[in-house]
């Protein structure tokens, strides 16, 4: 059964997009959340000059 939930949960994780998981894990560690923050502009930056 856990390795059912692990796969189940990698699938999960797969289908939610990028955006919606950095602010999670900003939420759930707020001391790397400045890290988190420079991440997502850079990804925002690569997202617009594609």
């Amino acid at each position: 059964m856990a390795t059912t939930g692990a796969s189940r949960d990698g699938s999960e994780e797969a289908r939610v997009p990028k955006s919606d998981v950095l602010p999670m894990l900003a939420l759930s560690t707020p001391s790397i959340q400045p890290i988190v923050t420079a991440l997502r502009s850079q990804l925002e930056t690569d997202w617009k000059a594609i």
